[in-house]
This record gives C-alpha cells, structure tokens and sequence, in this order.
C-alpha cells in the first residue's frame, strides 16, 4: 500500500439494479487508527467515499446523482485537506476534513466485498495507489 499524503481507491464495478440496500464495495484500515477507510454505494446506489476522523466520526464524500445500472468506475481519494469521490472519469465531489482529522495515513489492510458477500454489485477490478489518479480530474484551486 501506498505511503503518503494523498491515496486513491479505484474500483471498476457492475452494479444491479439499485435497491434500498447499503452495499459495501472495499473497506481498509490505516496504520495509525483501526478505522479506516470504504467505498460503497448507499441506498438507491450513490457512490460514496469514507473515512474516519481522529475522533471516530465517520467523514463522507457522496457523488450528486444515483448510478444507472451496469458497469462504473469509481475512484475515493483522500489528501490531507479533503475526501473526494469521481464516478466515470468526472470531476470528483469533496468535502473537507474537519479540524482534528489525521493528515497522514497509510492504508494497510483491505477487505473486497461482492457478490458472494450477498451485494448486488460485482467488482470487476480494485486499484489503490498513491498520488492523484490518473484519468481524473484535479480540483480547482480558488482563486
């Protein structure tokens, strides 16, 4: 696993048809806490992105829209300012982390959940690197 400020988590995936299910795609561990981070799909399938903060609270970036059925990528990515989450190559949503938030993690440790785990949703590839990924698009600065 990648070591530094930024990581990625990037996850080719077919989703079914949407339900009123919480379907986990990967879920991960830092180093530095036990709680880590996870990518999954919230009821009516949109995609989002998580962590937790130095306090345990959870932290989450959700993409604005519900996916369609069949197959997306999509990438969490997590810097030591934001979460962000991007779905098919689009400009990633964020949000900001909140003040007592650890800066720097390592992710260890991985968990792939998928159909045999009873989802709805078959992971078809799992990518975690480090730096931001290619094929998405970086946040603009304010000016």
């Amino acid at each position: 696993f990648p070591a530094g400020d930024v990581f990625f988590v990037r996850a080719r995936v077919r989703l079914e048809k949407p339900d009123e299910t919480f379907r986990h795609v990967v879920a991960g561990k830092y180093a530095e806490s036990v709680q880590g981070f996870e990518l999954y799909f919230s009821i009516r399938g949109r995609a989002h992105f998580a962590t937790r903060n130095s306090y345990g609270d959870h932290e989450f970036v959700a993409a604005a829209e519900p996916l369609p059925s069949g197959e997306h990528v999509i990438v969490g990515i997590r810097d030591g300012e934001a979460l962000y989450v991007s779905v098919d190559g689009a400009a990633p949503e964020s949000k900001p982390l909140v003040a007592g938030e650890i800066s720097l993690l390592h992710p260890e440790g991985l968990h792939l959940f998928g159909r045999a785990c009873g989802t709805n949703t078959d992971i078809l590839s799992l990518e975690i690197g480090r730096g931001w990924p290619k094929g998405v698009p970086q946040p603009k600065e304010d000016d």
